[in-house]
């Protein structure tokens, strides 16, 4: 079971970049980072308990990095790669933390749900549909304005001036 998100184009490209982080995350280094961090931050727990003699500091750091570690970095999920110009073309990526999957998977549903209720609502007709073409149909628009002939004089001196 993977989480699906959804793109309006470029879908290849997020997928390599998703690649890249599930990589980086499952790779050797990134225990070094994180021991990096580890020591640093006590380090600078040790320095504030000195100042403040204050444990709550050392407390809220340890939580702070128990929580982002346990809960968004260390799961993995699966993330499907939805490209709407390109429907024959799906991409799954695996190993992608969990605090980079979620808000990912709830945006792009959000907007994706957003679009097409829109679409359903005004029922547009499918070569025009924003969730099938994406940029394609705007494109198409600025294309056919290079070459719209107007019956009006004016209005066509006006066009031509703006093109």
């Amino acid at each position: 079971m993977g989480l699906d998100i959804w793109v309006v184009s470029s879908g290849e490209m997020i997928a390599m970049g998703l690649n890249a982080v599930a990589a980086l995350l499952n790779s050797g280094g990134w225990s070094t980072v994180l021991w990096i961090a580890e020591t640093l931050g006590i380090l600078c727990c040790v320095v504030m308990y000195l100042k403040t003699h204050d444990l709550r500091g050392m407390f809220a750091w340890g939580f702070t990095f128990v929580l982002v570690t346990a809960l968004l970095l260390t799961p993995k999920v699966s993330i499907i790669v939805n490209d709407l110009t390109r429907p024959d073309r799906i991409d799954r990526v695996d190993n992608v933390p969990v605090g980079l999957a979620v808000p990912l998977w709830m945006l792009t549903g959000l907007e994706y749900t957003i679009a097409t209720g829109y679409e359903d609502f005004f029922h547009f007709p499918d070569e025009r549909a924003y969730t099938k073409t994406g940029m394609l149909f705007a494109s198409k628009l600025l294309e056919d304005s290079y070459t719209m002939v107007g019956e009006n004089a004016v209005l066509q001196d006006n066009f031509n001036e703006i093109y």
